[in-house]
């Protein structure tokens, strides 16, 4: 063979060395990139065992420098049959016994050793000749100016020439290593960091939880007597101590709420339902929880709803009303004089299948915001301007939940605002929705003259008795209506507000009174009291004066159609059962109805005995004071319900519902189990139904709730 194809020969077999320790990288970085990093150990030992064989090293390592102790240690090795490991041996090397190996590397150069035999004496001969290195490479690790250490690769049983190229590949391997090093350490810890977050926010919610359940406990004693409290003989002064503790009590029960939701939320703990909503029902509800404190601070309160709107639609019921009370919260809060409005807009989106966007919005009249102020709105635990927490209160939570909430519905809470002239919030939700029949006028109305100051309540009104082919006159005070009815006496019901400048609604009523009995040829008109106040005063005025009905602003579209049937139909009145008979059914029902309270504090349990005694006197209540109690309570009592609290000593309600429901397999019955629990989290419902109780009642108790789960329970 010539020499010129021996060189062929030699370079060709170069090239496909070069060409394979290249695919060996490439091979590498791939593993790496999609390495796990919890396997980097692993993929580190054999990568370099594949690389040592291919290069056919005897031993491949890497060591790590550690500048403040100014040492080197052995970190990863990898071995060839038969050759002997030196990692044990290598740790805490001082660097200056390699201090040629230093100063290479901090300079990026790599450092070699062709053959070690031929090494004057010295500490670095001292160190290579006992563990049969002949052949020895090293390459520097560095990241950005940082030295980190190197990668090296021995040949024992022979000395190795090395190729420029395959030094260079090398060095690829080291750089690539070290950045495969950093990037796992980096995801290493962002996935401590995510650990340690997850395990802060599960503390943060289990002690919000467990603060929640003490303070809840005796919130409820508090709130529940001061309810009863106030249903009992009181004097004018002691009754106002007593609203104020009430009142109290409400709001610190409301910090807490705000305070657990906003961490639910940041926890990411809270989920969105989309159930089919009737949007009049959701409306009116919401108006029922706020339309107390319109009237207290005697501001108009609007309800508008336009008569054509899509009476479903899909949304999470609770969410969309807590936002709509925290907004309507804020605006009765912040509003002196005038009015506030709910507003609900709706526009079908062209080319989809009933699909539409439902715009909420509410407006006040009230103290507005600057433009310096606007952007601190939607800001955690502040307010526009702090004067206002020192003469409003609040935690300043309630607008930044209400947008955390709209988010979640895919929209966000805008405003618009000007100071000294109110606000206005809005948000857009987009939602399926499906139509209703509108309910077919059955009364003989057809004529109604509206009396009220506010212009904006009676477009409303207007609004809702058009849709109803009812035509309507409109007068602004007493002296208009008087005015008019002088003139056209031909209502079939007139509709009086009672908050009116000059001469309020029940003075009204009583010239209107007079004015048709000076007429007795002229049919008198049914009249309806339009108040937002329920006071003894009015309850008498109502019996003086003979009025037909009284209904609570803002109108309900659904209380107004009834209250115009039951005006329209007034001679039709249900047969009323016998008293005696009443009193028979009564009195069996209550006689009958035995109860288990299992409450292991005192306070809780005479809270509860006071609210259900109150509603069934004749019931037979049993106390239990812990878990085993209440399972002993229930074999020698049989009760038709249970009221069972979920933390209590001995056996918890859990403990205790388990082993009832084990009972019950046998005998066959089942009684219904009320969880009592001031634990709010949405998870401690469903551990309590997942336990095989029924029902759910959070501390403090609501009366109403309670009363209308023992209605639902006892099935009387």
């Amino acid at each position: 063979m010539t020499v010129s194809k021996l060189l062929y020969a030699d370079q060709e077999k170069i090239l496909k060395k070069q060409l394979e320790l290249q695919q060996i990288l490439i091979d590498i970085s791939t593993k790496y990139i999609n390495m796990d990093p919890k396997d980097l150990d692993k993929n580190v030992q054999g990568s370099l065992g594949q690389l040592a064989k291919f290069v056919e090293a005897d031993r491949a390592y890497i060591f790590e420098y550690n500048f403040e102790t100014y040492t080197a240690s052995n970190t990863y090795e990898w071995c060839g049959t038969d050759i002997s490991s030196e990692i044990e041996n290598l740790q805490n090397l001082p660097m200056d016994y390699i201090p040629n190996w230093v100063e290479k590397h901090q300079k990026r150069e790599i450092f070699g050793v062709p053959e070690v035999g031929a090494l004057k004496e010295g500490p670095l001969k001292d160190i290579l000749l006992p563990q049969g290195i002949k052949t020895l490479i090293t390459f520097p690790m560095s990241y950005k100016n940082q030295l980190l250490g190197f990668v090296g690769f021995d040949w024992v049983r022979e000395v190795h020439p090395y190729s420029e190229t395959e030094l260079q590949l090398l060095l690829v391997y080291a750089e690539m290593l070290v950045n495969i090093k950093k990037r796992a350490e980096l995801e290493s810890f962002l996935i401590q960091a995510k650990e340690e977050a997850e395990a802060a926010n599960r503390s943060k919610s289990e002690f919000l939880a467990n603060m929640s359940h003490e303070i809840r406990t005796p919130l409820n004693g508090v709130i529940g007597f001061t309810d009863l409290l106030m249903n009992s003989d009181l004097s004018n002064e002691q009754r106002q101590y007593v609203l104020s503790a009430n009142i109290s009590a409400h709001s610190l029960l409301g910090l807490i709420n705000d305070i657990l939701d906003f961490s639910k939320i940041e926890a990411g703990k809270l989920e969105i339902e989309q159930l089919e909503t009737d949007i009049l029902d959701l409306a009116e509800e919401t108006a029922d929880i706020v339309k107390f404190n319109t009237a207290k601070k005697q501001i108009e309160f609007l309800l508008n709803i336009p008569h054509d709107i899509p009476r479903y639609f899909q949304v999470d019921p609770i969410r969309l009303k807590q936002i709509l009370v925290n907004l309507l919260g804020n605006a009765i809060k912040f509003t002196e004089k005038g009015e506030v409005e709910l507003s609900i807009y709706f526009k079908e989106i062209q080319g989809a299948d009933n699909e539409g966007l439902f715009t909420f919005s509410v407006r006040d009249t009230g103290i507005g915001i600057s433009d310096e102020q606007k952007p601190k709105l939607f800001r955690s635990f502040s307010q526009a301007d702090a004067s206002t927490t020192r003469r409003y209160g609040g935690t300043g939570l309630g607008l930044v939940i209400s947008q955390m909430l709209a988010e979640k519905m895919d929209t966000q809470i805008a405003f618009e605002s000007e100071l000294g002239r109110g606000s206005r919030f809005y948000f857009t939700i987009r939602s399926p929705f499906k139509r209703s029949d509108q309910p077919e006028k059955s009364f003989d109305v057809s004529k109604v003259l509206i009396i009220d100051d506010n212009k904006n309540n009676r477009n409303i009104l207007r609004d809702i008795l058009a849709n109803w082919s009812i035509s309507t006159a409109e007068a602004g005070n007493a002296i208009e209506a008087l005015t008019h009815l002088e003139k056209n006496q031909d209502f079939d019901v007139i509709i009086v507000d009672y908050h009116m400048p000059y001469m309020d609604g029940i003075s009204t009523i009583r010239e209107i009174k007079k004015l048709f009995a000076r007429k007795p040829e002229v049919k008198s008109p049914k009249i309806i009291l339009y108040s937002s106040a329920d006071d003894m005063r009015l309850e008498s005025a109502i019996k003086e004066l003979g009025i037909d009905a009284k209904l609570i602003k803002p109108a309900k579209v659904s209380e107004l159609f009834h209250c115009l049937q039951r005006l329209s139909h007034s001679s039709a009145k249900p047969q009323a059962l016998p008293q005696n008979t009443k009193d028979i059914l009564e009195e069996t029902n209550q006689s009958s109805f035995n109860i288990l309270i299992a409450e292991d504090v005192p306070l809780n349990m005479l809270l509860l005995k006071t609210i259900i005694s109150n509603k069934y006197p004749k019931a037979k209540i049993t106390e239990a004071f812990n878990g085993q109690k209440a399972i002993d309570a229930y074999k020698k009592e049989k009760p038709d319900l249970i009221f069972m609290d979920v933390q209590m000593p001995e056996k918890d309600g859990f403990e205790a519902t388990f082993e009832i429901r084990e009972l019950e397999k046998a005998s066959g019955e089942f009684t219904p189990i009320v969880a009592l629990t001031a634990g709010a989290l949405e998870s401690e419902k469903q551990r309590c139904l997942n336990a095989g109780m029924n029902y759910f009642l959070t501390k403090p108790i609501d009366k109403e709730k309670l009363a209308e789960v023992l209605e639902i329970a006892s099935g009387k």
